[in-house]
């Protein structure tokens, strides 16, 4: 059974491939460092905090039915809480994990007590009624915050620079006649806008880029010595890049890099020669 699910494991769109994740990880352990969803979830910013009342719910309504838990199921929820903790990107996993469980948990009969203990009063049941009013009550939370999020668009992108991008836009920077680079995030949001037809250095997809390019985002993130032998080994002419991160300020210093953009914490930088439309 194990060498049948090892080679169905390998039919997908990476192929074998797909097998040495973990050696990935271990390569690129660096980079990954530098992606937000793979650091551990901000429970002090306010969808932490959401994140955070439904994972202590969960654990509560697990432990109230810890008597019908077998290990199948304490096994993977302790796993997949521990690896929720240690990357943001594993709380969606979390969540498909736990349902399987939390069902068996709010399905379970109410155990007889008293049974075989000589006692004529039988044990009081379990209060399932308040466990599914609380469901309930979250599920029209959960309904009308979605609503809510649609009602406004769906999506909440005051984060990204999309003045910045506008003004590339307006001016030809993103077109294929110019190479950017741009940090990971910013990235994710290029493929959410202009879908195949985005133009991307890197996005936080780290592991499916090669080791060489992952390397070279580090340098230029971290604003290593070499990141004007990055940008000109790459021919780059445009950057787009989070204000306040040393890269900006090397590419300023070096006199071959001016800001034609800046708002929102965000800059726009060509190389000196580039023509705007």
């Amino acid at each position: 059974a194990f060498a049948v699910g090892l080679v169905v494991s390998a039919i997908n769109p990476l192929g074998p491939k797909l097998l040495t994740f973990a050696v990935t990880v271990g390569e690129k352990r660096s980079v990954f460092r530098t992606v937000r969803e793979w650091h551990s979830p901000d429970f002090q910013s306010s969808e932490g905090l959401f994140t955070l009342i439904f994972l202590v719910l969960a654990l509560v309504l697990l432990l109230r039915g810890r008597r019908s838990l077998a290990w199948r199921d304490v096994l993977p929820a302790i796993g997949f809480v521990t690896l929720s903790l240690l990357a943001l990107r594993n709380l969606p996993m979390l969540g498909v994990a736990l349902a399987p469980i939390l069902g068996r948990v709010m399905m379970a009969a109410p155990s007889a007590g008293g049974a075989g203990s000589g006692s004529a009063q039988p044990a009081e049941p379990e209060p399932r009624g308040l466990m599914h009013t609380a469901v309930a009550v979250l599920l029209v939370l959960m309904y009308l915050l979605f609503t809510a999020k649609a009602l406004n668009g769906g999506v909440d992108a005051h984060a990204y620079p999309i003045a910045a991008i506008n003004f590339m836009e307006r001016h030809g920077l993103t077109s294929a006649d110019h190479r950017s680079v741009q940090q990971d995030i910013v990235g994710c949001y290029l493929i959410f806008r202009y879908g195949e037809n985005a133009r991307v250095f890197i996005d936080d997809r780290v592991d499916m880029y090669p080791l060489r390019v992952s390397k070279q985002y580090e340098d230029l993130l971290q604003g290593h010595g070499n990141v004007l032998q990055v940008l000109d080994r790459n021919k780059v002419d445009v950057i787009l890049w989070d204000r306040n991160l040393t890269l900006v300020t090397i590419a300023k210093a070096s006199g071959q890099w001016h800001s034609v953009f800046t708002k929102n914490g965000w800059t726009v930088l060509v190389r000196n020669g580039t023509q705007l439309t």
